[in-house]
């Protein structure tokens, strides 16, 4: 992935945690420990979360960090 694309994909994963977990933004920020705004930021692309707040939100959701940093196969194949 391109740094891009991988924005892209951390907006769409972001969403999905959301969506599944029925949370809005607010809820998300507080079982994270961000502000409200911060998360705002990551979902309009403006901002990414940095390698704290990615392993938070792994910690939280009970994630697999590949899940996040968009590992795929075809990316380990290249």
């Amino acid at each position: 992935y391109s740094v891009g694309e991988w924005e892209m994909e951390i907006v769409k994963v972001l969403e999905q945690i959301l969506y599944d977990n029925r949370l809005n933004q607010t809820q998300f920020a507080e079982r994270i420990g961000v502000k409200p705004s911060q998360v705002s930021e990551w979902l309009a692309g403006k901002n990414k979360p940095g390698y704290e707040k990615l392993r938070a939100i792994c910690k939280e959701f009970k994630l697999d960090a590949n899940v996040l940093l968009s590992v795929s196969n075809k990316e380990n194949e290249q």
